[in-house]
């Protein structure tokens, strides 16, 4: 029995009890902060360092049981490294104690975890003991460093991009820009965060229209694009074309306003240019004589000119839908127009022609025809055009200088009898 008692008595001569790590679970308030805690927590004495206890949290954590360790220190188990050993023991303050220090352990099958143990001095039982700690972050470090891989990667993602970026607090502020929208307003980061409503690339002219939309989007998710016209540090105005959000946080509350900015100028150069050119063209179409006509590839009218309608004596609400056979084509021609149809789908049919239309009163007038496919940028036939004229007095000469030869061709054929005779 003597040996026995040996045996299970710590180094500490203090502990009197032959069997502490039994004594500790016999005491109800020891078993339910040490054993029953869901934090790995280990007992070892001051003096020897050896393990005397350790709770079901650090068996499952390091992968040891309770058996294997007690009355082992920790330099024989290898858990910790010695330069990590060493600075912990630099780190203890003058009672033993240390709230917090970061380290890496190795759990039974080596396998390295990322903690933070705390290590507390204390008194039990007349013995000196120290109660350490486990707080396993290495999903927090991981977290940590994909957040931070993550943040990196929006950052440059962000400075990268060519639209302005920035983002407004709830109180008016701006807290974020990007370089494009420094580069784009002129202004410097410095310049630009924290600056306060109005904001200094708002145009004065455009406030109404600025204070409007800000306001909207505080109240409510504005998906919206709007756009309106910006001021640069020089004073420049330049039109812009935004896309705003709310930034919310966990509860929903909006926290900050966030927009994306686009320098539109080009495009709305280009559109100037474009609305010039088809004004020019539909002014140009509107002054000539001649009949213009538009149609789809089905044949239905999409377009026509002023000297068309008045040709037909049809408005131009009248036209645009109508769809072959056109009223203003003779019945009794439909077959022809069908042939000629076809042939110029095929690109058989000459480019020029002529034909008779029935006007809205119900008289027909001869008229001469051009016609010809719309294409495309990328070559694809999208359309057909004709232009139209009416040839009734061409014809009436035409038939005037006939009659006026046959007139002549009668004196001269009288003239040459009465000669013969």
């Amino acid at each position: 029995m003597e040996s026995r008692k040996d045996e299970n008595t710590i180094t500490n001569k203090k502990i009197k009890h032959p069997d502490l790590i039994n004594f500790i679970s016999y005491d109800k308030g020891i078993e339910l902060i040490f054993h029953k805690s869901l934090i790995p927590k280990a007992l070892s004495d001051v003096v020897s360092g050896k393990f005397i206890a350790v709770n079901k949290a650090w068996e499952n954590f390091t992968g040891y049981k309770a058996k294997e360790i007690i009355g082992k220190t920790i330099e024989s188990l290898n858990i910790i490294e010695n330069d990590e050993r060493k600075s912990i023991k630099e780190k203890l303050d003058k009672n033993g104690n240390l709230n917090s220090y970061e380290a890496k352990i190795f759990d039974k099958n080596g396998i390295v975890k990322e903690v933070i143990l705390s290590f507390d001095k204390i008194v039990f039982k007349e013995n000196n003991l120290v109660l350490s700690e486990i707080l396993d972050i290495s999903e927090l470090k991981k977290s940590r460093e994909s957040l931070k891989a993550e943040k990196e990667f929006s950052e440059n993602l962000i400075s990268s991009m060519n639209e302005g970026l920035i983002v407004v607090t709830t109180d008016n502020k701006i807290t974020s820009i990007n370089p494009a929208f420094s580069k784009m307003t002129g202004y410097t980061q410095e310049e630009l965060i924290e600056a306060e409503l109005p904001f200094p690339f708002w145009a004065p002219e455009h406030y109404d229209t600025c204070y409007s939309f800000y306001n909207k989007l505080l109240k409510e998710n504005v998906y919206k694009p709007y756009e309106t016209y910006y001021k640069r540090k020089n004073g420049e105005r330049f039109p812009v074309h935004i896309t705003t959000s709310q930034i919310k946080d966990k509860e929903g509350k909006v926290k900050a306003l966030f927009a994306t900015v686009q320098d539109i100028t080009e495009r709305v150069k280009s559109q100037n240019e474009i609305r010039l050119a088809k004004d020019y063209l539909e002014n140009l179409i509107s002054s000539l004589q001649e009949g213009i006509v538009v149609t789809n590839l089905d044949y239905e009218i999409i377009k026509v000119n002023p000297a068309f309608c008045k040709m037909l004596g049809y408005t131009e609400n009248e036209l645009l839908g109508l769809k072959s056979p056109y009223p203003f084509s003779p019945p009794e021609i439909r077959d022809e127009v069908n042939h000629r149809i076809r042939k110029f789908e095929k690109g058989e049919l000459q480019t020029e022609f002529e034909s008779v239309y029935i006007h809205k009163k119900g008289h027909r007038f001869p008229i001469s025809a051009t016609a010809s496919p719309i294409f495309d940028s990328e070559g694809k036939k999208v359309a057909y055009f004709g232009t139209v004229q009416d040839i009734t007095d061409h014809k009436k000469l035409q038939n005037s200088q006939r009659e006026l030869a046959e007139r002549s061709n009668k004196k001269k054929n009288v003239i040459l009898e009465l000669a013969n005779l």
